[in-house]
């Protein structure tokens, strides 16, 4: 089980609420702080709220296991307590060590293909085959993917997002969206960020490119971007970059 240095302690959000001169049940505690009971009881078993009271018959005490019960002047000294916590992998999910504080490889990969799984569910829904095949038939034939996308009863979010993982569908669009370009693929100022923001002016004026080659140009920009920016070390990040513009 590794240790791990709690950065900020959960129960940091509520610390104002918190009533010195009370009795805190798991049931009342995580309703204080906005978490979830069974992440309460996960900082509790790791050793992020150590030293619990215990009053079985309690109201609003869980009749299974251990009954943990906490004095308000207690939980106000661990908020300001460095806390070393152990993370028990075997015993509880990953979504549990997660909010707890834990950003292991196993608990982040568990996290992050959770995340992508409810999005695809709900995109089959919301954007099913016969709504994208419509859709790239509109942008083959000129219209806008914004345009496009609310003629088949979605928003370019979705249109967007489809294409972010799956590579078929991106590649389709990325093909019918040629037509697109405001200069025309053979000119040198496609695929450029000057084409991609367009421009305002007295006597030449022109919409911004969403072509594909002006969004490839963007992507390629973004991902050098990324690449270069290092990483937040106070705060890891949960989610890969969004590499595929929504705009």
């Amino acid at each position: 089980m590794p240790g791990i240095p709690l950065r900020r302690h959960l129960l940091e959000v509520c610390r104002d609420r918190i009533e010195a001169d009370r009795l805190y049940t798991v049931r009342e505690l995580a309703k204080l702080a906005g978490l979830a009971q069974n992440t309460l009881w996960t900082m509790a078993r790791c050793g992020a709220l150590p030293g619990a009271l215990s009053y079985p018959n309690m109201p609003g005490a869980s009749s299974n296991g251990p009954q943990y019960i906490w004095d308000g002047r207690q939980l106000l000294r661990l908020i300001d307590q460095p806390q070393q916590i152990l993370l028990d992998h075997d015993a509880h999910p990953a979504h549990s060590l997660h909010r707890a504080g834990c950003r292991c490889d196993s608990c982040v990969t568990t996290l992050r293909r959770a995340n992508q799984r409810a999005p695809r569910q709900q995109s089959e829904e919301v954007f099913p085959r016969a709504s994208r095949e419509r859709l790239l038939a509109l942008v083959a034939d000129g219209t806008p993917v914004k345009d496009a996308a609310a003629e088949v009863g979605v928003n370019s979010r979705w249109v967007y997002g489809r294409a972010q993982w799956d590579p078929d569908f991106a590649a389709r669009l990325d093909e019918a969206g040629w037509v697109l370009c405001v200069f025309g693929v053979t000119d040198p100022r496609c695929s450029s960020q000057a084409g991609y923001r367009g421009h305002r002016g007295v006597r030449e004026s022109r919409p911004p490119c969403r072509g594909t080659g002006c969004r490839k140009w963007l992507r390629d920009h973004t991902r050098s971007e990324s690449e270069q920016t290092p990483p937040d070390e106070g705060r890891p990040s949960d989610l890969p970059h969004v590499l595929y513009p929504t705009v």
